[in-house]
């Protein structure tokens, strides 16, 4: 869990630097999601769909939070 979290940190940098580039917010949920901060993960994964509503990555991702988290649509 130590390279996600050193991977989580560095998207982090990324998108403060640009905040509407979607591939690092997915890439940071990942992140994330495998180091078991689910919410935030979901957080990112629902900016993705804000920036573009019809992402599949992000709308499977949120999915997977969803059911870790036990919140089902």
């Amino acid at each position: 869990s130590g390279e996600y979290e050193k991977g989580v940190n560095e998207l982090s940098i990324f998108i403060e630097k640009d905040p509407h580039d979607i591939y690092c917010y997915i890439s940071r949920a990942i992140g994330y999601y495998y180091t078991g901060k689910t919410n935030l993960a979901l957080a990112d994964n629902n900016v993705v769909l804000e920036l573009d509503p019809n992402n599949a990555r992000a709308i499977f991702n949120r999915s997977l939070c969803y059911h870790t988290l036990g919140m089902f649509e």
